[in-house]
């Protein structure tokens, strides 16, 4: 099953999709305010209507998309945990500098 990430940001919005854990496409763009436009725009791009994913979404306003639909929400912290223990399973922390 494919998998998409979004992250919602306060002026971009980035898309990931995953197939086997292997990243198949990558999609970012400005939002300046349009969020659901530039939503639907990433996912055109990346995201075959007629294929089912997964979806889990984070950042500052995934809040758009979690208040309309029942897609899961995972916070920054935990995700960059998630990613990093997939493309660095041996480091022993992460940190966000925003």
């Amino acid at each position: 099953m494919k998998q998409l990430g979004m992250d919602i940001g306060t002026s971009s919005v980035k898309l990931v999709l995953m197939e086997d854990g292997v990243i198949r496409g990558k999609w970012m763009g400005k939002h300046h305010g349009r969020l659901l436009a530039t939503i639907l725009a990433g996912l055109e791009s990346l995201a075959p209507r007629d294929e089912d994913w997964l979806c889990a979404v984070t950042g500052a306003n995934a809040r758009i998309v979690t208040e309309r639909t029942d897609v899961f929400r995972l916070g920054d912290v935990p995700a960059l945990t998630e990613g990093l223990k997939k493309i660095c399973p041996e480091a022993g922390s992460v940190i966000d500098i925003g």
